[in-house]
């Protein structure tokens, strides 16, 4: 529905705009809404296709509801849907094959999509975000939230080894004015591993068990490690770092979900509370505004590109609760390598 409907008309939009403004029209802010852009019939297909997973993700209307009627609670058809989203890069297992090396396991060439379309999302979260909450104990089945982590790690990783893979901001370089510097840019959810990403990776995380989930972040760590301090080594590592406003984004939403993972698998209590967070995601329509371009080409402040944290107040690092008991999740030296990925990302 994204690709075949709601970006091609962001894009018309945007040439058309760029037309008019170049002949001299004014274009005012109320000409950016969403019922100017999209018509009636185009909202409400929106509309229906994200209620409609989320009822299916849910097995009732509401979230507040305890039955069990989703087909996705099941977690044998949960594998089958998730490695139906699942794109393998198919690309590199030939490129090993044809070197003669000792083949990886499949799973190592699987990657999550980052950003996972809006009503995919819709569904997959709010499945995990019921199963979560109701703490079904009769389904003790992780192996389909084991692939959902790895695969995601494994795309963070590929774009870790080649940022250029990380898409602009920009929707189109279309309505650039050199004297004014303003532009149409698109203000969407469409960010790699975005709020909406983040919170469904902790939701599949949330699923399984400590030793797993202590297994995926200590592999989290390490890519970001790894890809940091191979950045910093070399001069095409810190060009595509410094001039590109989406690699240092993408390195600070990582380093967020690192440090909040961290937190969750201390302190298990607080998966409710992102349970919570999603269940009142809202999945509205992408918009496009004018934005002021700077030199630096500074970044919209949006919810989805720039958050601090998985939970209610995004602007903040800070925990939810003031009373939260903590256990070690991490040995030493992994502690330590946590301290040189946050230092290095600050610097």
């Amino acid at each position: 529905l994204e690709d075949k409907l709601v970006f091609p008309r962001l894009y018309n939009v945007t040439r058309e705009y760029d037309c008019l403004e170049r002949k001299g029209a004014i274009i005012d802010a109320s000409m950016f809404e969403t019922a100017k852009i999209f018509e009636v019939w185009e909202r409400r297909l929106w509309s229906s296709h994200i209620k409609l997973a989320l009822t299916i993700g849910r097995g009732n209307a509401s979230s507040d509801s305890r039955n069990d009627t989703s087909l996705l609670h099941d977690s044998s058809i949960r594998l089958v849907t998730f490695q139906g989203i699942i794109s393998p890069d198919r690309e590199m297992q030939i490129k090993q094959k044809s070197r003669q090396r000792k083949p990886k396991s499949e799973i190592q060439f699987e990657r999550w999509p980052l950003p996972l379309p809006s009503i995919q999302n819709a569904l997959i979260s709010s499945t995990l975000s019921t199963i979560l909450r109701h703490e079904r104990k009769n389904d003790a089945s992780f192996q389909a939230e084991s692939i959902l982590c790895s695969s995601v790690l494994n795309s963070i990783e590929n774009i870790f080894h080649d940022f250029s893979l990380l898409p602009r901001l920009d929707l189109m370089t279309t309505a650039l004015d050199s004297s004014t510097k303003q532009g149409f840019v698109q203000l969407s959810d469409h960010f790699v591993l975005s709020l909406r990403d983040a919170r469904l990776f902790t939701l599949a995380l949330g699923k399984l068990p400590k030793d797993e989930q202590t297994k995926l972040l200590e592999r989290m760590i390490g890519i970001l490690h790894n890809g940091l301090l191979a950045a910093n080594v070399t001069s095409r590592g810190l060009d595509a770092i410094g001039s590109n406003v989406e690699a240092s984004g993408f390195i600070s939403r990582v380093v967020t979900l690192c440090a909040s993972v961290m937190d969750l698998i201390s302190s298990p209590g607080l998966f409710g509370m992102i349970a919570d967070e999603v269940d009142a995601t809202y999945y509205g329509l992408p918009r496009i505004k004018r934005k002021e371009m700077a030199n630096d080409e500074r970044c919209l402040v949006s919810k989805q590109g720039n958050f601090q944290s998985l939970f209610a107040d995004w602007k903040s690092p800070a925990l939810p609760v003031s009373e939260v008991l903590f256990s070690d999740v991490l040995p030493e030296p992994k502690l330590k390598m946590l301290e040189e990925v946050i230092h290095e990302a600050l610097t």
